[in-house]
């Protein structure tokens, strides 16, 4: 019963949330936007940063490319210079 009662807390902060921002016109309603996208990107950092440190990390493909690049220029360059 605790967890319907902290779900219908949930909802009613979430209501009371979009009453205040409806008070406050579209000023209030572009500063709730703002602040769920700030959330979003925050949460989504905090997740990468976990990823990271459980060493599910990924190598940017740009990285990849420009690595392979390197090493084939330097192949190039030892044969055609050396």
């Amino acid at each position: 019963m605790a967890a319907e009662s902290s779900r219908g807390d949930e909802m009613h902060e979430a209501l009371a949330s979009f009453q205040r921002a409806q008070d406050l016109g579209d000023a209030g309603e572009r500063r709730h936007v703002l602040l769920r996208r700030w959330d979003g990107r925050r949460d989504r950092i905090a997740a990468e940063i976990e990823r990271n440190r459980r060493g599910e990390y990924t190598v940017p493909t740009w990285l990849l490319a420009l690595v392979l690049a390197v090493l084939i220029g330097g192949i190039v360059a030892f044969v055609v210079f050396g």
